[in-house]
C-alpha cells in the first residue's frame, strides 16, 4: 500500500468452516474461489446396462469394455492382518492383489486411489459423502459416486453372480449452477475484526487449466509416470491470480490510481451473487 502496490492474497482452502480465512488485512485484497460453467462428469456403466455419473479428470480410455467387479470389502489383505473393515476403503496395502488385480474395485471412501493402484486394479469406483463440486486426476481409471448413487452400485455388486463395470472417459458438461463458491473456499467473518467483512470478492478458482510442472507426474501416486504440461487445479491459489489480472488490467488504464481504488473499483463493479447458492452469503463470496 506505502508503495502504492495492491495486494492479492488467496483467502484460503479450509472451507466451508466460519472464520477460516486466512488472509484478512483491511488493505489487501482476500479473494475466494467459485466454479465456473462447466463441471466434469464420469460415468460408470454396470454389466445390468445401468449407468451412473460421478465425478473426476479421467483420461483412460477403456474403450467401453466390461471389466469383473469387485468390493474392497471382499478383497481384503489378510496376510498382514486386515479385514474386511480394512479393505472396504481401499487403503494402501488393505487390498489382495491376486482377488483385486485387473478388476474395478468398489471402494467405501474418497481418496487418491493408491490403494486400488497399488493392488493392481485396473479401475475404482469410490462412494463418499464429501463434496463433489471439484475433481481430481488419478492414476487409474476412476469414479466418484455420491452415497445414493454408490449404495446401488454396491448393491449390484454384491447381489450379481459375476459383476462387471466399466469406467468411461471424463466428458465436459455446463454447470447450470454456476457461479456458486466452492465448498473448500475459507469463508469469513473476519476472525480479528468481525466489522471488517472479508472475503473482498470471489472469482474463479474450480477445474481451472493450469501450467503444471513437467518436473513432477500428474499425481502423487508412486507408479504414475504420466508427464504433462497443464493439469486441471482448483483453489484459492487459481482464484487469485484471476483477481490479480483484473487489478492490473485496471491498472493499466489507471496508472495513478491508488491500491484502495483499484480494490474499490473491482468490489463495485463485479457480478452479484446470490444468497440462494450460498448461505454464508457475503462471508463466502465478498463484501
Amino acid at each position: 500500500m506505502k508503495n502504492g502496490v495492491l495486494t492479492s492474497n488467496s483467502a484460503g482452502n479450509s472451507g466451508p468452516i466460519l472464520s477460516s480465512i486466512t488472509n484478512f488485512s483491511p488493505w489487501s485484497l482476500s479473494v475466494a474461489a467459485s466454479t465456473i460453467d462447466r463441471k466434469f462428469i464420469t460415468k460408470v456403466k454396470l454389466g445390468n446396462g445401468k449407468i451412473y455419473e460421478g465425478t473426476s479428470i479421467n483420461t483412460f480410455d477403456l474403450k467401453g469394455k466390461m471389466y469383473p467387479f469387485i468390493a474392497g470389502a471382499a478383497a481384503p489383505n489378510t496376510s498382514q492382518g486386515y479385514t474386511s473393515e480394512d479393505s472396504r476403503f481401499c487403503g494402501p496395502g488393505t487390498l489382495n492383489e491376486t482377488l483385486v488385480k485387473g478388476k474395478i474395485v468398489f471402494c467405501d471412501y474418497d481418496s487418491d486411489g493408491t490403494g486400488p493402484a497399488q493392488a493392481g486394479a485396473i479401475g475404482a469406483v469410490f462412494q463418499s459423502g464429501g463434496y463433489k463440486d471439484y475433481v481430481f486426476p488419478y492414476s487409474l481409471p476412476l469414479s466418484n459416486l455420491n452415497l445414493d448413487d454408490g449404495r446401488n452400485v454396491l448393491n449390484y455388486v454384491n447381489t450379481t453372480e459375476n459383476p462387471t463395470a466399466t469406467i468411461f472417459k471424463t466428458n465436459v458438461e455446463d454447470d447450470q449452477f454456476a457461479p456458486f463458491v466452492v465448498s473448500f473456499s475459507s469463508r469469513g467473518p473476519n476472525p480479528a475484526t468481525p466489522d471488517i467483512l472479508k472475503p473482498d470478492i470471489t472469482a474463479p478458482g474450480v477445474d481451472i487449466l493450469a501450467a503444471w510442472s513437467e518436473v513432477v507426474p500428474l499425481t502423487e501416486t508412486k507408479d504414475d509416470t504420466r508427464i504433462v504440461a497443464y493439469n486441471i487445479i482448483s483453489g484459492t491459489s487459481m482464484s487469485c491470480p484471476h483477481a490479480t489480472g483484473a487489478a492490473a488490467y485496471v491498472k493499466s488504464f489507471h496508472p495513478t490510481w491508488s491500491p484502495a481504488a483499484i480494490k474499490s473499483a473491482l468490489m463495485t463493479t463485479a457480478f452479484p451473487m446470490s444468497s440462494k447458492n450460498n448461505l454464508e452469503a457475503e462471508f463466502a463470496y465478498g463484501a
